[in-house]
């Protein structure tokens, strides 16, 4: 009987320790989707150089491309809410880019009122004005507003259903981008200090949670801008034209797409991690108790045997 009782325990001590061989749904050979505005949709570059589809390339994934070009967190929250939750539980990875066009649109009007596009020159001090107007700053306002409820609704409804969240938070699109005054010489500004404060008010709201994986391509842009040329708007000193093209180029794209796949890599490594620790507990306690039933099983035979003695030589006398 005791010998039973140790090939059970010593079959479940085995079979807690094979458990950590499945510890990640593997990616590769799954559905993709990759939800988004007019950066998710790759404007501006060939479709196979947009990120989604540099991403699902790399790690083997079959894509279901629903980036739609120009669309702001209120279309995308009704596509969203709109999904079918089962298909999405299925999934094996989603990808999410919204905001851009929340903040970018509604600043990118008032730079262009102040745009002279026959001369190519731009009256600096009007857009000064513009910026730093109660009018247009409680129109920014509004919009961060509007995009942090949205937001949360997107992601709330996304986490519902699948872990494999990541959100790609916002680049500055005018990062470093000083314009000068060419018509009458009254000044210069720099436009990428203003984006930069509604740009990472935007961050601050799609890092202000703990349901999906943000992925941090905003510090990438700024390091990389100094190497390569990561966006399309510039500011050309020689003819003084503006180029306000805020989406990136193929290099952008191509590190957007490397920001999110060294973030899948980094949350697996440290969920097998965590989960090969927790299994290493699970098997150090299950083989603690094994021991110990053992133990317990060897001293109650021992004791009956001791018994079963005692009584024979009762019975003798």
């Amino acid at each position: 009987m005791i010998n039973i009782l140790r090939i059970i325990l010593l079959s479940l001590f085995l079979r807690a320790g094979g458990i950590s061989t499945n510890l990640w749904v593997d990616l590769s050979d799954h559905t993709y989707i990759s939800y988004g505005d007019s950066i998710a949709a790759g404007i501006g570059v060939e479709s196979n150089e947009k990120y989604s589809s540099l991403l699902a390339s790399n790690r083997g994934l079959i894509l279901d491309d629903q980036a739609e070009q120009g669309i702001n967190s209120d279309d995308l929250l009704l596509t969203i809410q709109n999904a079918d939750p089962i298909e999405l539980a299925q999934v094996e990875l989603i990808t999410v880019s919204i905001g851009s066009s929340d903040i970018v649109d509604t600043v990118l009007p008032y730079i262009l009122e102040c745009y002279d596009i026959m001369t190519f020159s731009i009256n600096v001090n009007a857009l000064i004005d513009k910026l730093e107007s109660k009018i247009v700053r409680d129109e920014i306002q509004v919009a961060l507003d509007n995009f942090q409820s949205n937001y949360q609704q997107i992601i709330d409804i996304l986490a519902a259903s699948n872990r494999n969240v990541y959100v790609v938070n916002l680049y500055n699109p005018f990062s470093s981008i000083v314009i000068y005054d060419t018509s009458d010489n009254l000044g210069k500004i720099n436009i990428g200090l203003y984006a930069e404060e509604w740009i990472d008010a935007a961050n601050d709201i799609i890092s202000n949670q703990d349901k999906v994986r943000v992925v941090d391509i905003n510090t990438a842009f700024e390091v990389g801008n100094d190497d390569e040329k990561l966006v399309n708007a510039e500011f050309n000193l020689i003819d003084f034209s503006f180029n306000y093209n805020s989406y990136p180029t193929k290099e952008g794209q191509q590190v957007i797409c490397n920001e999110v796949s060294t973030q899948i890599d980094y949350v697996i490594e440290v969920i097998t991690d965590d989960k090969d620790k927790a299994m290493q507990i699970t098997i150090f306690i299950l083989g603690s108790l094994a021991l110990i039933s053992l133990v317990l099983f060897d001293i109650s035979a021992f004791i009956t045997s001791k018994k079963r003695i005692i009584v024979n030589q009762l019975r003798q006398k």
